[in-house]
Order: structure tokens, then C-alpha cells, then sequence
């Protein structure tokens, strides 16, 4: 059974933050070897920390963080990657408590989406000093997401991504996985009915985006926003190996979103995703594997309160 281990923090300082809770996916790439520098990141920060856990499962994440809601707590601060903090918020929102992110995950693309400091000193500081956003959250399925969700070639590359070539390689592993993808992966028929339009399309990945940043640092587009009020659907038709090698080399600057074969769809606030052709897909919800196709989609404004610089 995995473990569960639990640090208390003495003598805490007092900080803009209020108490707060850290929770440390060890899991996460990095993410045992850097649990104590952690705790003596926020510690120097000035962060009130009365407690540490560090978790070795995600399954411990949604009853901990329900737990740690219930006690009370001002601040709850996440260690990991995209898809640790995506799978806490379901129990943030509708309470008042601030997310605080350190990031210790594989592409941190959330993080970057909201300009988290990379290293751990820096990231415990923007906590330390107590200023606030509140950030729209994407819903697929009636659970709730921080970043980008997607099917098709998105969610394959996701099947693809091992333990092991996260740990050795970092953001790389994406590329590497997407590499593995390409070989296999098959264009399917979707059906996206938006609130005023329902569109038939072939296609190979479509990607429902909340945030900026997806993938290991791909840009959804040079401006998405996650405080708008609304998700960027993004639609990869089919292409050959050109065309796959030009999108692929402009994903970092957005610039693919200007390619004939991807079409973008603005101030998307609800979506039913269909495959009506070819076989049912994965759902790639912020970097971890959420079931399949069909799906609902929708925005909720201004759900969750994070730290941010």
C-alpha cells in the first residue's frame, strides 16, 4: 500500500499567506529528492508551514486535500506538476483558500502559465509575499481542470510518456513520446457542437485549452489567457509528414495556430465533443489520462485563487 508521510514544521514564521499545508508528489519528477528543500524554501520564505506531506500515490491526493479543505487551512501549497495540481482543484474550489505552486513536475506548464518562478527559492517567496489572482478553471465531465485538455494525438503521446523517460529526460520525454506516436496514431471524425454551431471535422488532435501553455512549454496561442472567461478550442485536421514537421517545429511560438490544417475556435465557454467515426479516444486532461470520449466542456470564472508574482 503506498505511504503516507507526514512532517510538522517547527517554530513557524509568520507570512502574507496565512497557515498553510504543503503536499509534495513524490512521484513527481524530482520530487523525493527535493521534499526537504521544499520545506526549507517556504521555512527561509517566511511561509507559515504547520505541516508537510509527502505522497507517493495520486490516489492519496483528493481525500488529503479534502481533508486539509475541512481543517480550515488558509493556503495549501502544491509540489509536483500539472497533473498533482489538477487533481486537488476539484476540492478548492468554493472554499476560501489560496493554491500555492512550487514546481517540481515534468513540463510545469502551469506554472508557467502563471509565471511561477522555476526554482524552488524564487517560488517560495511569490507565497511568502501573499498576492493573489483568481484564475478561470476549464470543466470536462463535470470535473475540473487547470490547463489544456485533449484528445487524439495529444492524449496517445500521453499512453507513450514512461516514468522512467520523465525522470531521465524532463520535458524532452514529450518529444520522445511524440515520436513513438506519430508511427501509430490514426485521424478520427469529430463532432463539436459549440452553443452556436456544430462543426464535422476529420481530425488528429483537438485540444480544449484553459491556460497558455501545454505539452511541456507549447504555446496554445501568443495570447490565451487564463483569466478570460473562456477556453481556446484548437483542431488539428489531418496532415502528412511536411506538414506534421512544420506545425511540430512552431508549436513553442504559436505560430502553428496559422497553418490551413489547424483551425482555432475563440470564446469557447461550452463544447460536446464527439467521435462519430473511427474509434473512441483518450482523454488527455492537464498531462494525465482521464477516461474517453464523449466529452462536455465548459469554464467556470474566477474559481480558484493562486499565489502569482
Amino acid at each position: 500500500m503506498p505511504q503516507l508521510y507526514k512532517d510538522s514544521i517547527i517554530r513557524p514564521a509568520q507570512s502574507a499567506s496565512g497557515q498553510s499545508v504543503l503536499i509534495v508528489n513524490t512521484k513527481a519528477r524530482r520530487g523525493q529528492e527535493l521534499y526537504n528543500q521544499a520545506q526549507s524554501a517556504l521555512r527561509q520564505a517566511g511561509v507559515n508551514l504547520i505541516g508537510s506531506y509527502a505522497v507517493t500515490s495520486g490516489r492519496q491526493l483528493p481525500e488529503l486535500a479534502r481533508n486539509i479543505v475541512k481543517g480550515g487551512i488558509k493556503s495549501l501549497i502544491i509540489g509536483g506538476g500539472d497533473g498533482t495540481i489538477s487533481a486537488i482543484v476539484d476540492y478548492l474550489v468554493n472554499h476560501e483558500i489560496n493554491l500555492g505552486i512550487l514546481p517540481l513536475g515534468t513540463g510545469n506548464d502551469f506554472a508557467a502559465t502563471m509565471n511561477i518562478p522555476s526554482t524552488l527559492e524564487a517560488a517560495a517567496r511569490v507565497i511568502a509575499a501573499g498576492r493573489t489572482s483568481r484564475i478561470d478553471l476549464g470543466i470536462v465531465n463535470h470535473n475540473y481542470y487547470v490547463n489544456v485538455a485533449s484528445v487524439g494525438f495529444g492524449a496517445a503521446v500521453a499512453t507513450q510518456i514512461n516514468a522512467a523517460d520523465k525522470r531521465d529526460y524532463g520535458a524532452f520525454a514529450y518529444t520522445i513520446a511524440a515520436a513513438r506516436t506519430a508511427l501509430t496514431h490514426r485521424p478520427f471524425v469529430a463532432r463539436l457542437t459549440f452553443s452556436n454551431q456544430i462543426i464535422t471535422t476529420p481530425a488528429i488532435n483537438i485540444a480544449v485549452a484553459n491556460g497558455r501553455f501545454y505539452g511541456g512549454g507549447n504555446l496554445v496561442t501568443p495570447d490565451a489567457r487564463i483569466d478570460d472567461n473562456e477556453l481556446i478550442v484548437t483542431l488539428f485536421e489531418p496532415m502528412n509528414l511536411t506538414e506534421l514537421i512544420q506545425v511540430g517545429s512552431q508549436l513553442r511560438s504559436g505560430l502553428y495556430t496559422r497553418h490551413p490544417r489547424v483551425r482555432v475556435f475563440r470564446r469557447v465557454r461550452h463544447l460536446q465533443l464527439e467521435i462519430i467515426e473511427g474509434r473512441q479516444q483518450h482523454l488527455n486532461v492537464d498531462g494525465e489520462l482521464w477516461g474517453h470520449t464523449p466529452a462536455t466542456f465548459g469554464i467556470a470564472p474566477a474559481a480558484l485563487s493562486v499565489f502569482v508574482p
